[in-house]
């Protein structure tokens, strides 16, 4: 076992004074980066195709996660003196609960009966979604609690698990490109490779190293990356999108 980190390492972490603030810094634009590319491309194919690249849970989750992300950051960044990391942490996921919040109405309005079943209506498709975040909710903040996650810096790596799996629950029902991109499983792969390196590369190896620059943290990053390497192997193998497959009106997206 290991000791819990606290606020205080978090800031003196991300703070100048730290000689290897550079390193750090370069891997959290790096880590966040990718983030906010996955999700781009994912928000682009729900208002362009009308369809999400992730399932329902999923859009559930990362909802549930990263709106409790933002009450915690902007609460410590109240309680810090706005310590910039907490400040952007802040916007930032909040500003990603907006970017979901798009794709769980792209599910409500145009995947419902694929998420739910034949026949679903919209009135239930939305009772379901809301259960969902509901029960995620409750997920993320009674294992926070337990966990002693004073910054999310536990839980904000194990998103890296939900993201490097998620996709393929999507491309296994449909088996076909349609809603989905190559270049969001690209954003998966690299991103998956890059959050699971070791110290000084992977961003939570760095900030953390007693808990995640670990062999254990290596493993679940060996199983990540095979899977979503598989998934991006599997969606290579599917025929490309045509202007005439779903409900395309221009060149969709790749």
């Amino acid at each position: 076992m290991h000791e819990d980190y606290t606020v205080q390492h978090i800031i003196d972490t991300f703070s100048l004074s730290n000689p290897d603030f550079t390193g750090i810094i370069i891997a959290f634009a790096i880590a966040n980066a990718i983030g906010l590319l996955e999700y781009a491309w994912a928000v682009a194919l729900s208002l362009k195709e009308n369809k999400t690249p992730f399932p329902a849970w999923c859009h559930a989750f990362m909802f549930a996660h990263d709106l409790t992300a933002g009450i915690v950051f902007a609460t410590l960044a109240f309680q810090h003196h706005f310590f910039w990391l907490f400040v952007v942490y802040g916007l930032g996921m909040l500003t990603w609960t907006c970017l979901e919040a798009i794709n769980i109405r792209t599910v409500i309005k145009y995947e419902k009966e694929e998420a739910f079943g034949i026949g679903v209506s919209t009135r239930d498709a939305v009772i379901a979604l809301v259960l969902m975040v509901a029960f995620f909710l409750c997920v993320v903040n009674i294992l926070r609690w337990n966990m002693n996650d004073v910054a999310m810096f536990y839980w904000l790596p194990l998103t890296n698990v939900v993201m490097a799996v998620a996709p393929g629950y999507v491309l296994a029902k449909r088996r076909s490109r349609e809603g989905s991109s190559v270049m969001v499983y690209i954003f998966v792969v690299i991103g998956t490779v890059f959050n699971f390196m070791p110290a000084p590369i992977g961003l939570f190896t760095s900030t953390t190293p007693w808990i995640y620059n670990q062999p254990i943290w290596f493993a679940v990053g060996a199983v990540c990356t095979v899977t979503a390497v598989y998934n991006l192997y599997r969606i290579l193998q599917l025929p490309p999108k045509t202007i005439d497959m779903g409900t395309y009106k221009k060149k969709p997206i790749w």
